[in-house]
Order: C-alpha cells, then structure tokens, then sequence
C-alpha cells in the first residue's frame, strides 16, 4: 500500500538506509538495555519474592546487586516461610511499601538487594528531571543566562524548599536600596 503511494507521488526512497538506520537504533537499545536484560529475574523477585523458587533455581538475584549470595538464599528461604508477610504482600497497596516493611535486622542482605534494584528507578528519574529542567533553562533564557549560573538555577528550579516569601520581603528595607538616576 505504502509502496504504490511512492509510485503514485513519484517518490523514490531508498529503503536500505532507512533499514541501516534501525539496525544502529536496535544495536544501541541493545547495548544501552544490556544490563537491565541482565536484571529482569531480579526484577521480578522485587515485585514479589514469594514467587521464587529458591531450591530449583536457586537465587534470581545477579552479581552487581548480591554481596553473598549463599547468606541471600538462606535469608530467600526463611523469607518464603513468613506466614506474616505473604499475606501483608497480598494487601498491599504496592511494591515499595511492601518492602519499607521488611525489616533490616531480619533480612539485611535482601533488604539491601531490594533497596539497591528500588534505587535504579529513582536514579533514571532524578537525571530524566534535571536534564530536562536545565534543557527548559538552557533554551528559553539562552541569551540572558551564562553556564555559571546553570548550577544555580537547577538547584533553584528542582528544590522542594518553599521560600517564605512574605517574611523575606519584610525584612527588606525599602529605604535602603538605591535609586536609578536616569
């Protein structure tokens, strides 16, 4: 269909280079997902570790996320044996709260895996947020501001200190600041 659009318009197109192109797009997703690939049992152990099968196949955590993985599949079995929290994950509202309730002194080692899997999201979202605030900053007041000033301006923009506006003007005395003499 597309094909005898071309025809009709007397388009040419050269298929290949588009065909190239997506092939270099998928190598870089490839390469640049590598690692999350590499993660997804993980992933899925995050979001409920009563589904696995620690005995026949043993720890579905990997190597950057583990410290000692024999230490991990003893705290995964005694984990799977909590009565208490396989209903406490049934009612829960969600993943994160589920494991703000895991204790630390019970399972240290799991706690730490699940903090450190809950950790990339927030990481990928916190530089999404500050790339796209200084890319607003950058473009609309490009001509009035320096890089010197970019730090300020992006700590300003992504802080959630809301200043008191009305005490800070207050204070100011108005008397004091100097006049423009045209």
């Amino acid at each position: 269909k597309i094909e005898a659009c071309l025809i009709e318009s007397e388009i040419k197109i050269n298929c290949d280079d588009y065909v190239l192109k997506l092939k270099f797009l998928f190598t870089d997703f490839e390469e640049r997902f590598r690692d999350l690939k590499a993660l997804k049992p993980s992933f899925g152990f995050l979001e409920n570790p009563f589904l696995v099968n620690v005995i026949e196949k043993g720890c579905p955590l990997s190597h950057p996320i583990i410290t000692n993985k024999a230490d991990l599949e003893i705290e995964l079995l005694e984990l799977l044996e909590d009565e208490g929290l396989k209903k406490f994950i049934n009612n829960c509202p969600s993943i994160l709260e589920f494991w703000k309730h895991i204790s630390i002194l019970k399972y240290p080692n799991i706690k730490n895996c699940a903090v450190k899997l809950i950790s990339i999201f927030g990481t990928t979202y916190s530089c999404e947020s500050l790339y796209s605030t200084m890319k607003i900053i950058k473009s609309k007041y490009r001509s009035n501001l320096t890089d010197d000033h970019l730090t300020e301006l992006l700590r300003t923009a992504l802080t959630l200190i809301q200043p008191g506006l009305k005490k800070l003007t207050k204070k100011v005395d108005t008397k004091k600041i100097p006049r423009k003499q045209n």
